[in-house]
This record gives C-alpha cells, sequence and structure tokens, in this order.
C-alpha cells in the first residue's frame, strides 16, 4: 500500500458504547407513548434540532435545523422537547456505573459515549460479552444502546456506526468477526477525526470510502491532514495511535454561558445572569476541588443587529480563591462600567485553576465589602424552554409517583 509504518499491528479489544438518540430517548423513558412517534430535541431558546428520533430522521429534517425553518406539516407531527440536561446527565452517569461494575477499564467520551477497554477478554467470548453488556444496560436504564468493538478506537467508531445503522447486527459488532471490505465500503466522511473540511478535501481527490484512504501514501496523507491524519490512517490499519484513558483530566478552566430568552436592558437583570452563570462555575469548581485566579466576562448584544456591541473584561482576583462571596465582591465593581444596551448573551470564565490544597499566602490582603445578591422576581434573561420536561430523576417534587 506504499505506506511507510510500523508494523505494531494491534491487539488490544476497545469498544466504543453509544446511546441510540440519547437525548430523545431519555424523554421517551418517561413517556412510553413516544416511542414509534417522531421526536425531537430542542438547543437552548429551543431554537435548533439537537437531537432526532429515528422517525424524524426518515422526515429528512437534519441535526441542526432550525425549528422556525420547518414547515408547519412537517412541526405538527413533531413531539418538542426543550432540552433538559439536568436529566440527560443524570442518565449518563447511571449508564457509566453501570459500565464501571462491568468492566475495569472505561474512558468516558462524551454524555453519550464510553471507550471500554475489553483486552481481558477471550476472542470466543468477546460477542457474547458485548451483547451482555448491552442487554445488561438496555434492562437497568432503558436506554437503547449500540457497541462495536475493534482493536482502535478509530475502527471501533466505525464498527458501532455498523452496529446502530444495519438492523442485522442487533446493536453488536465485532469487528474480527466482519468482512473487511463492508468496513472498507463505509464513506470516508464516517471516519473519526475526519470534519466536513477535510471530507470535502479528500471527495476531490476522489477518496471516498474507508478503503480508499487506507490506500494512500502516508506523505500525502500527512500533507492534507499532518499528524492527527496520519493517525486516523494508522489506526485504520490497526496500528493503535490512541489507547483508553481511565484518570479524568482536571478542567484548564471552568465556563458558563447562555443567550437570553429575550434582549434584556435593565443592569440588574444583568448582574443576575452572571450571579446566576458565576453559581454554575462555583459549584463546578468544588466539584473538582479546584481554586481560580483569574476571570473573564463578557456580555453581547445579538450578533444579527447591526450596532453588534461586545463588552468584557478580565482580571485576577487578590489571590487563588474558591470563595462565592470574595469573587462576586471583586466582579461587582466591574459590572458598574456595562453601559446601557439591549443585551442577548453573557457569560463567564474562570481560569488559571490551581488544586485548593496548594495556596500561596500572600504578606498583603487587600479587603472588599460583601456585595448584595441581585435577585429579581422575573428574570427575564432566564432560557427560553417551553417543552421543557420535568427532572424526573434529579428533583424530589418531580420524582413519578405510582397511583
Amino acid at each position: 500500500m506504499g505506506n511507510n509504518y510500523l508494523d505494531t499491528i494491534s491487539k488490544k479489544k476497545i469498544a466504543l458504547i453509544d446511546c441510540n438518540n440519547f437525548y430523545v430517548s431519555c424523554e421517551r423513558l418517561f413517556n412510553p407513548s413516544l416511542k414509534k412517534e417522531p421526536t425531537v430535541v430542542l438547543s437552548n431558546n429551543d431554537g435548533c434540532v439537537i437531537a432526532r428520533s429515528q422517525e424524524v430522521k426518515e422526515m429528512g429534517i437534519k441535526m441542526g435545523q432550525p425549528l422556525f425553518k420547518l414547515d408547519k406539516t412537517q412541526k405538527s407531527k413533531l413531539n418538542k422537547f426543550s432540552s433538559n440536561y439536568a436529566l440527560y446527565g443524570d442518565i449518563s452517569d447511571r449508564i457509566v456505573n453501570i459500565l464501571k461494575r462491568h468492566v475495569q477499564s472505561v474512558e468516558v467520551y462524551s454524555i453519550d459515549e464510553s471507550f471500554l477497554d475489553l483486552s481481558d477478554i477471550s476472542d470466543d467470548d468477546l460477542t457474547s460479552h458485548i451483547t451482555l453488556l448491552k442487554s445488561t444496560i438496555e434492562r437497568l436504564t432503558g436506554i437503547p444502546v449500540s457497541i462495536g468493538v475493534a482493536p482502535t478506537k478509530t475502527l471501533a467508531k466505525l464498527c458501532n456506526h455498523l452496529a446502530k445503522t444495519n438492523k442485522d447486527y442487533k446493536g453488536v459488532c465485532n469487528y474480527w468477526e466482519q468482512n473487511p471490505e463492508l468496513i472498507n465500503n463505509i464513506e470516508i466522511g464516517e471516519v473519526w477525526g475526519i470534519g466536513r473540511r477535510f471530507e470535502k478535501k479528500l471527495k476531490s481527490l476522489n477518496i471516498l470510502t474507508v478503503g480508499d484512504f487506507k490506500s494512500m501514501q502516508q506523505f500525502h496523507v500527512r500533507k492534507i491532514m499532518h499528524t492527527p491524519g496520519v493517525r486516523s490512517q494508522l489506526e485504520l490499519l490497526e496500528t493503535c495511535c490512541n489507547s483508553v484513558v481511565c484518570q479524568f483530566k482536571k478542567p484548564s478552566m471552568i465556563t458558563t454561558s447562555r443567550t437570553f430568552g429575550s434582549t434584556v436592558w435593565e443592569p440588574l437583570q444583568i448582574k443576575n445572569a452572571i450571579w446566576t452563570f458565576l453559581e454554575n462555575c462555583h459549584k463546578k469548581l468544588n466539584k473538582e476541588k479546584l481554586a481560580a485566579n483569574r476571570v473573564s466576562i463578557f456580555v453581547t448584544t445579538n450578533r444579527f443587529d447591526d450596532n453588534y456591541f461586545v463588552w468584557n473584561v478580565q482580571f485576577n482576583f487578590t489571590e487563588q480563591t474558591n470563595s462565592l462571596q470574595s469573587m462576586w465582591n471583586q466582579i461587582v465593581p466591574h459590572l458598574e462600567d456595562i453601559p446601557v444596551r439591549l443585551y442577548y448573551r453573557a457569560g463567564i470564565c474562570l481560569y488559571g485553576l490551581r488544586p485548593q490544597s496548594i495556596k500561596q499566602s500572600k504578606l498583603f490582603k487587600e479587603t472588599y465589602t460583601d456585595c448584595e445578591i441581585p435577585y429579581v422576581v422575573n428574570k427575564k434573561w432566564d432560557t427560553r424552554r417551553e417543552y421543557l420536561t420535568s427532572e424526573f430523576t434529579t428533583k424530589w417534587s418531580d420524582i413519578p409517583k405510582i397511583s
């Protein structure tokens, strides 16, 4: 094939478990009547489609399509839900906990995907093992999943694609039991790490399938896609470049930002939004047992307005801190400088993060007067979620009751 790569064929067995239409599946858990109905989950402010049931995909509705662009006939057929991230996150945690009880090495890749190292499972037991894992998750959580297993992460992704799109696989696909041509004939855009820009470039060179990409000269791949592209090709050739990493990396920054449900100009509303975002960041900060040294804040008008305006400020805290009140005391004086505009979005970012246990003492300390919390009765800035369901598993008052 003209590729100069080391003869290091992977002996690993890496599985990718992917929850099918995850957000939609979570909503269907508590509304079983939707099982065969066209269902979508919408982005913040109920703007765009971010999750689709199979029935919606068959209607031709694309991922990311704005809701307002759908015609009335399509809209009338859809069951619509606002994003309920508290629910989705909790269901995801339950699935991961099940995986960790059955598999030694689990890498959480996203809210609905995890990589597993199954190298300790014998070849003869591999298919039955992933089949049992699939049925266990579905029985304990009600969420349908697909599993693909292969010698590398990239191949596991492709096997998962086959398991999800071909009903004959019944949700599981073992790379070593497949005809190689099945994977070689998969479209190039399905390869993990090949985004739309590279897909377009490769197709212009008549590289249309996985098999075409595997046959490319390595120097040519490097010229087009640099080192990440070479790694993708090597993984397709069964050389493992990305192992399963179980250790969770500490974040280098923590951010919360939102598009407002409606434009607001009142300073108290803006302060309340930034305080709420700071509270969210602080919860994440404490969860990771970190402290912050620096903060960045921004507010913007609608970017489609003629007079688009951005206000932002960045500054160091007087000392490393994980105190919510201390951070707020230092932020408030800067908020007085925000000019009056019709603002549409805001956000806050904490960075310069260090473990709380590591703290350098200061010879001189600055003191600030405790600033009041900016409470408002009606949060005009709050995200629109017209189709929001209850937090069935994370809020006592929303737990379903059997009558």
